[in-house]
């Protein structure tokens, strides 16, 4: 009996020492988060690495080389290529007016440009 009284006693110690330590690990989350590359469904060098391989033309992008002339001449620009992501629902529809998003497309484009000259 005395055995069970003891142990009572320890366990009972036990859990209101762990009880506020546990209770000191709860974080709280913020409503508003800022967005970052790890959020988005689908990476802004993938984007473009896709658009690249063809993975867009039903949306009216061309692919390879001539994805590149089109982005020289201005008829694609980042915000063609997000357009065609969202219409084929790899990018939510905020994502055409992330204007961090579209600049890194952009950095992209151009970076994928100065590589195959």
């Amino acid at each position: 009996m005395k055995h069970l009284i003891l142990n009572s006693l320890s366990l009972l110690l036990l859990s209101a020492t762990t009880a506020p330590i546990v209770q000191a690990q709860t974080t709280t989350v913020s409503p508003t988060t800022v967005e970052s590359t790890s959020d988005y469904k689908i990476k802004p060098e993938n984007l473009v690495f896709l658009a690249y391989q063809g993975e867009l033309k039903q949306y009216k992008i061309p692919s390879y080389a001539a994805l590149l002339s089109a982005y020289q001449s201005g008829s694609i620009t980042a915000k063609t290529l997000v357009q065609a992501a969202i219409e084929d629902n790899k990018l939510p529809s905020h994502f055409l007016t992330n204007q961090n998003y579209l600049y890194q497309v952009d950095s992209e484009l151009k970076s994928l440009i100065s590589s195959n000259q």
